[in-house]
């Protein structure tokens, strides 16, 4: 069994959206590591994930630009495709120079409700 469900990926991102944008380096690395354990295919845990996060009105998608954050529009499928384009482009490996993701009052909100818990087992 693992030792984490795919809910503390989303809580944890969600933790570290608290004090400010989550790079998507981040999420990508939490799936990574819960499909390494898992078997599953990383793209497919990540998709699941944001899709999740972008259903429940978690975070919203954006970049940075001279302005601050900018979200991306669109419906959750189109918005998730120009993710993992974009994701393709950089092969799953951004180094911060893709997108981002900004917590949302709602994402807040339940990422203050879970207290200070720790993201994994081990953190």
């Amino acid at each position: 069994m693992l030792p984490i469900e795919k809910d503390d990926i989303v809580l944890c991102v969600l933790q570290e959206g608290l004090d400010d944008w989550v790079m998507i380096d981040t999420l990508i690395g939490r799936c990574r590591e819960w499909a390494e354990q898992s078997g599953e295919a990383v793209r497919g845990v990540f998709t699941e994930v944001l899709r999740r996060m972008l259903s429940d009105e978690l975070v919203v998608v954006g970049d940075l630009r001279g302005e601050g954050f900018t979200d991306w529009v669109g419906r959750i499928d189109d918005v998730i495709g120009r993710v993992e384009v974009e994701l393709d482009g950089f092969d799953w490996n951004p180094r911060m120079a893709s997108c981002w993701l900004r917590n949302t009052d709602a994402g807040d909100e339940l990422a203050r409700s879970v207290g200070d818990r720790g993201c994994w087992p081990d953190d």
